[in-house]
Formats: C-alpha cells, structure tokens, sequence
C-alpha cells in the first residue's frame, strides 16, 4: 500500500514538473495571444466605431438588396474583380465585397465596405491597411510570418495540455476546491477552479486555432478519425465563364426558389474558369452564422446546377465549415464575443497566477 502511494506521488511530481516547464515556455506567447484575441473578439464593434459612415442610415431607410450592391461596385470600381459580396448580419455591419486588382506581377485584394442603406462604397482598404491588421498579425504569427503560425499552433497545443495536465493534478483535491477559492480566497484553488471552468473552451478555441495553421492536414484528419465520406464536390459550370453579368439572375432565382432562406453571402466565378455561382443560404434555426446551405448557379447562363447542405452531411463536413465561426466566436454574436472574451482574461489570469504560485514556491525552496 505504502509503494502504491509513492508511485502516486512521484507521478504528480513528474506531471506537476512537465505542468511547470510547458507553462514557461508558453507564457508569454499566451499572453500576446490573449490580449490581442479579446480585442480581435469586438473586431467589427471597433470597425463600427471607428468608421460609422459604413453602418449611418439617418433617414431610416430599408436594406438595399445585394444585387444593387454588387452592381454599384462593379459600375464604379470596374478595374476591381469582384470574388464575394456578404450581406450584413447585424445593424453593425456593412456590406462587404471582397475584390482584387492586377498590379503587374501581384494581385493585391481588397475589402469594400458600403452602407446597406445607401449605396455608398464608404471605406475601401487592402490586405496591409486592414484596421487592427497590427494585433490580428500578433495574434496569428507573433509577427514572424510562417514560422510566427507554427509557434502559435504548438503554444495553443500547449495551452490544451497545460488544462488536461491541471485537471488531473486537481483531481484528488477537487472536493475542497471551490470552498478553498470562494471562502478562503486560496490563489491555487481559485487558479484550479477558474482552470477547470474554462477548459471546455479553451479546446473548442485551441483546436479550431490549430485548424487556422495546418487546415491541410487537420480536416482530412477530422474526416479519417469520424469516418465521414468525402466532402461533395461542387458542381462546375458547363462552359469557361468570362463575366459576372449573370448575378442579378441568380440573385433573383435564389430569392425565388427559397423564399424562406435568408441570402448571405454570393460567390462569383472566377474569370476564365469554370466555377459556378454560389449562394449561400441561411435558415432561423441554421447554427451557422452564415447558414449551412449553398445554391450552385451556372456562371454563363444562371440555371441551378446543385445545391448543398451541410446540417444533412457529416460532422465533418459540418467542423469543416463551422471551425472558422467558432474560433471567433461569431457563431453566439455579440455573446460570443463577450463569452470569448472572457475566455482570454481566463487564460491572461491563469498564466498569471501560475507564474505566482510558481515564484512564491522558489522562494521557499531557495
């Protein structure tokens, strides 16, 4: 009995070791990733503020249908190639079209805000002006490119251990804990119980912020480990498509043929290719905040050629389409965004009080 306590103690030392060391080696990554994640979290509320002529409508005045967007753009701006036109999901956003131009060797793209309710492009911005470009660029890479996203995927794996590691230390104490941190304001029990509280979160976060890094290789992984089929490929236009002139068309098909789906977002075809339309298409009870389902239109003559639904496909599918939203926390809105948020202060706040609880146990040692 006594040699079974041992081995047990000398296995907590050892993981509390591996806890400790993981910790150091991540903590100020973790930090950056943090702070910059809760300020990433009000990214379009900040955008809003910032820029209040793209959501201003004084006059209260309707929503303008996306095709009448999508022909201003192209009638003022036609050196753009327009790819994609997303409606507004809430009073606090724009439309956005996302476009690019071709300047010599380099085909720089761009973002297009306009007023919903009047038209007007109101702020046009490329991929290195992009407003908090400088935080989503710590965020994502450190500020280091490529090799800054492979940091970032390895510290959010460590982040994923570090609270599977914390809850199997904080197991054989977890019937004094929340007493210890609620009463007697104990910064371990209040570290462990914060920990264990978040952790659900923390994974949903970490894993779909590994899945930015290496989408390559965690989708199909997805798809291997739940044995989904193959995600359905869409179908393509019969002839190469060489305009956008058919997007009205579509538009006015897609509003005719689901009458009870809200249009979200359009995808034009890419020129000389022989990419279809894509619609996507959203229900009241869609999960998704852009909705699960996608209309395919012929690029040259705007007839229906498919349609797809991912809520009815598998769980594959579905993270593949919904990693991205969750990640972010759009997929709650603007409580997503505060539960996110809350979420990063937890982790600004466990770092914190570990490298504490670490430092007052040095000392003593020393």
């Amino acid at each position: 009995m006594k040699s079974i306590v041992l081995t047990t103690l000398s296995r907590r030392k050892y993981w509390k070791k591996i806890h400790l060391y993981l910790a150091l080696i991540a903590c100020i990554p973790l930090l950056l990733i943090a702070i910059t994640g809760i300020i990433l979290a009000f990214d379009t509320y900040i955008r809003g503020l910032n820029n209040p002529q793209t959501i201003a409508n004084p006059n209260n005045l309707p929503l303008l249908p996306m095709a009448k967007i999508i022909n201003k753009a192209q009638q003022e701006l036609p050196s753009l190639t327009l790819h994609m036109a997303v409606a507004p999901k809430s009073s606090w956003h724009p439309y956005l079209i996302y476009a690019s131009k071709q300047q010599g060797k380099k085909r720089p793209f761009f973002r297009l805000y306009i007023n919903p309710y009047d038209g007007d492009i109101t702020l046009i911005e490329n991929s290195p002006s992009l407003p908090l470009t400088f935080i989503k660029r710590i965020h994502r890479n450190l500020l280091v490119d490529q090799p800054g996203r492979y940091i970032v995927a390895a510290v959010s794996t460590i982040l994923m251990l570090l609270g599977l590691i914390g809850v199997y230390l904080w197991w054989p104490m977890r019937k004094r804990t929340i007493v210890y941190a609620l009463k007697k304001k104990q910064r371990l029990s209040l570290h462990n119980l914060l920990g264990v509280i978040a952790l659900p979160l923390i994974i949903v976060i970490t894993l779909t912020g590994i899945t930015v890094t290496f989408k390559k290789v965690v989708i199909p992984f997805v798809y291997t480990i739940t044995q989904s089929p193959p995600l359905l490929e869409p179908p393509n236009s019969r002839q190469k498509v060489n305009s956008h002139k058919r997007v009205n068309l579509v538009l006015s098909k897609a509003s005719e043929q689901y009458p009870l789906l809200t249009i979200t977002s359009i995808s034009l075809p890419k020129p000389n290719t022989f990419k279809p339309f894509v619609v996507q298409l959203r229900s009241p009870n869609d999960v998704h905040p852009m909705g699960w389902k996608k209309a395919f239109y012929d690029g040259n003559t705007g007839e229906k050629i498919g349609f797809h639904d991912t809520a009815k496909q598998s769980i594959a599918a579905q993270y593949n389409q919904l990693w991205y939203p969750l990640h972010t926390g759009e997929i709650l809105g603007f409580t997503g965004a505060i539960i996110w948020t809350l979420v990063c202060i937890s982790i600004i706040y466990l770092t914190y009080s570990g490298l504490l609880l670490w430092n007052t146990r040095r000392k003593k040692v020393a």
